[in-house]
């Protein structure tokens, strides 16, 4: 009988620490989240205040997306870690655009 006491408390010991794992979001979910490879969808504020909305890997942009600068330049292209690379569009506030396809960052013609 003392076996059996013992062996329900250890069940209900178990259950209990799987609802308090699923509830948590400590360290290493978050270093899980800053290294997975899934994209998904979500937004980003840059150290200039830029916000970046569409595809990230991680916490960074990666894949297609929209970023509206300070200034209501808006940018809609492709990002690679974090930078803007591959090709994209600026739309400025005056309705110009221009196309361009970025390497690692600068832009070419």
């Amino acid at each position: 009988m003392k076996y059996l006491y013992t062996a329900l408390i250890l069940v209900f010991m178990s259950q209990g620490g799987a609802t308090a794992q699923e509830k948590k979001s400590g360290f290493f979910d978050k270093v899980k989240t800053t290294f997975s490879s899934e994209i998904k969808i979500g937004t980003h504020t840059f150290k200039d205040g830029s916000v970046y909305t569409g595809e990230m890997k991680g916490r960074k942009p990666n894949g297609k997306g929209k970023t509206v600068f300070k200034n209501g330049n808006v940018y809609e292209g492709e990002y690679v870690k974090g930078k803007r690379e591959g090709y994209g569009t600026y739309t400025f506030p005056d309705g110009r655009k221009v196309r361009r396809t970025m390497v690692s960052g600068p832009a070419t013609r």
